[in-house]
């Protein structure tokens, strides 16, 4: 009975460790990139110039390796 238990316990921790992995490598590393990849475009650049912005952007994009 308290092996089952240890059991359901494990394989529950298990599953929340890999949905929490999932939503950080899925969800928050790739917002915390753009993020940054806008500000240190905007910080650097007259961003104005959409042209120039969309390159530098996708530039540092593939550097942190979204692109």
């Amino acid at each position: 009975m308290i092996k089952e238990n240890k059991h359901k316990v494990f394989l529950i921790l298990l599953g929340l460790l890999l949905l929490t992995g999932w939503f950080y490598w899925f969800q928050y590393r790739p917002a915390k990139i753009r993020s940054y990849c806008d500000w240190k475009v905007r910080s650097k650049t007259n961003w104005r110039v959409t042209k120039s912005y969309n390159e530098k952007y996708n530039s540092c994009l593939h550097e942190k390796g979204l692109k």
